[in-house]
């Protein structure tokens, strides 16, 4: 189990923090699975994330006939939403190669507009890989002017951070080996030492699973959504990209379920419909406010740009739907990895769960958790006011999740999760619920 105050959260956020740079967190956000958005629609987005804390979102974007369309809808919106809300261009090289001058004219369209988000008074641009083309980007920063910092995850941190034309770098390697108990390895600080001053843009992520096209596989989740905010914390790097906020298929979403069925791949739906993973926006403002202030910000502020729905003390709870053993076998890790642990061995058969308790909570939290109405061992925190993260096994035991929380003047649920049945219901994707405390 893991504990720790909130004072102590925002001291370490201290201890790491005296350099001065921009601390601002983004999310991913695929513009291929918003062909469907309106204006309107991206404007509910933003306020969302908005009111999550984040900053803005990377456009991550590939040659669909729709991008030019979306792009117009998100500056439009961000503008619109009179909110301190940035955007910036995050070129897909993955799913196709970018012409030079089709970038140039991208990054031109859109780096004035008041929604930019300007790095160093330049307007950032970001990949997704695309080393193979690293050196175009010498004409295409002398023609837009901006700061370019890619993810060259594919090349490992040194030789990506002697690849031309970069000014800092993003990385992808937001999850661990899926060993037992693993957790993400030290490269972050591989990366900022690769950069020797430049900066550094950090990735989280809550959960992998892809089960569209092949091989499908599994990251480990389980506790990655909370152990990688305290790695943020350590790192205090100069910029954090959650990967991300819509990517359905890769079941790594933070935002609200699709309203369209069609912005899910169809392969995905099955899996994406019944795992909505939005309860995790409630936990952001509590760990982005330790990461951006150090315990300088005051409560219900931003940093010091606009004002903020303040933390709020809650539940977070998180599940799968079936046992490990009901489902078929998948790798765990993507293809090329040294290590394809079995998924059963990478995600674990338990119920995790990280407690934000009030002011004022006169004993340490208690979390009771039940499967199908059979009470699970009680886990408690060690001290009253901390942030509690742990979790407990299922053990086979199948039927509806509750959840509850007692921290003396202060109590949650019991909160309903969803039931674990046999079947493989959602494949190895997650549900993710939650509640404020009374």
């Amino acid at each position: 189990m893991f504990s720790l105050s909130l004072a102590a959260v925002l001291a370490l956020g201290a201890s790491f923090g005296s350099s001065v740079h921009a601390k601002d967190v983004f999310a991913h956000m695929m513009v291929g699975n918003t062909a469907s958005y309106s204006q309107a629609d991206w404007l509910t987005q933003i306020r969302d994330a908005h009111n999550a804390h984040v900053d803005g979102f990377a456009l991550n974007i590939a040659n669909d006939d729709y991008t030019d369309a979306q792009l117009t809808h998100a500056y439009d919106a961000a503008a619109q939403s009179n909110l301190p809300f940035k955007l910036f261009l995050s070129f897909d090289y993955a799913a196709g190669q970018w012409d030079p001058s089709t970038v140039t004219s991208k990054i031109n369209a859109y780096k004035n507009k008041p929604a930019q988000y300007k790095y160093r008074n330049k307007p950032l641009a970001s990949t997704f890989e695309g080393p193979g083309q690293a050196a175009d980007w010498a004409s295409i920063k002398e023609q837009t002017g901006c700061f370019f910092m890619p993810d060259y995850s594919s090349l490992g941190p040194q030789d990506a951070a002697a690849a031309p034309n970069v000014d800092g770098l993003f990385s992808w390697e937001a999850w661990s080996d899926g060993s037992p108990g693993s957790k993400v390895p030290d490269g972050d600080q591989q990366y900022k030492a690769a950069l020797k001053g430049k900066p550094y843009m950090m990735p989280v992520s809550p959960w992998f699973y892809r089960g569209t096209g092949e091989p499908k596989w599994v990251a480990r989740g389980d506790d990655l959504w909370h152990e990688r905010w305290q790695q943020v914390l350590e790192a205090q790097p100069e910029m954090v990209e959650i990967i991300t906020w819509n990517d359905w298929g890769e079941s790594s979403y933070i935002a609200h379920n699709p309203k369209v069925v069609a912005d899910c791949p169809a392969e995905a739906q099955g899996y994406v419909t019944p795992t909505n993973h939005s309860a995790w926006l409630a936990d952001l403002p509590h760990y982005i406010s330790a990461y951006k202030s150090g315990g300088a910000a005051k409560p219900g502020t931003y940093g010091d740009k606009s004002p903020q729905p303040s933390p709020k003390p809650h539940l977070t709870f998180w599940h799968r739907l079936s046992p490990g053993s009901s489902c078929p076998a998948v790798q765990c890790n993507q293809p090329g990895s040294p290590t394809h642990p079995s998924a059963q061995e990478c995600s674990q058969d338990k119920i995790f769960f990280t407690v934000f308790p009030p002011d004022g909570a006169s004993k340490p939290a208690s979390v009771t958790v039940s499967v199908g109405g059979a009470k699970l061992p009680v886990q408690t925190a060690k001290k009253a006011g901390e942030i509690f993260h742990g979790s407990v096994g299922f053990e086979g035991k199948l039927g509806v999740v509750s959840v509850e929380v007692d921290v003396g003047g202060g109590r949650v649920g019991p909160v309903r999760g969803e039931e674990i049945k046999e079947g493989c219901e959602a494949e190895w994707n997650v549900f993710v619920g939650g509640e404020e405390f009374d």
